[in-house]
């Protein structure tokens, strides 16, 4: 019966596993935080595009997780680094943030992929 109702509504007897899908999406976040780093110093840099592909990436992070059964502390975790990126892109919308502030942000965003990574990295294997 557990079985059926762990479909239906989640059972705490069943584990979340390892998935390729949610530490991909996750992967693509913290490298492109990275990168963003390196380019909030250039003045000659369009960052633009940069932080919406990063907006997009962190929503279908968010997105995922949350319907993920059994994935609560994940799903906190990638609204945590969903509202840094929105709070970027708002900041970047209102004009340009400075570079101080831009790397600042994008290095908070790696930190918080990187931690995440570790602990979807030490999930179950099936």
């Amino acid at each position: 019966m557990c079985a059926f109702a762990a479909v239906l509504a989640g059972c705490d007897i069943v584990p979340q596993f390892y998935d390729n899908n949610e530490y991909m999406i996750l992967a693509k976040i913290e490298t492109s935080s990275r990168l963003l780093r390196d380019e909030c110093v250039d003045i000659n840099h369009d960052t633009t595009p940069r932080i919406e592909q990063l907006y997009e990436t962190a929503e279908l992070f968010r997105t995922y997780t949350f319907y993920q059964p059994q994935n609560k502390l994940v799903a906190e975790q990638g609204k945590i680094i969903a509202d840094n990126i929105g709070e970027l892109r708002m900041r970047e919308r209102q004009g340009e943030p400075s570079a101080s502030y831009c790397q600042l942000k994008a290095e908070t965003i790696t930190v918080a992929a990187q931690r995440v990574l570790s602990t979807i990295g030490n999930k179950t294997r099936r």
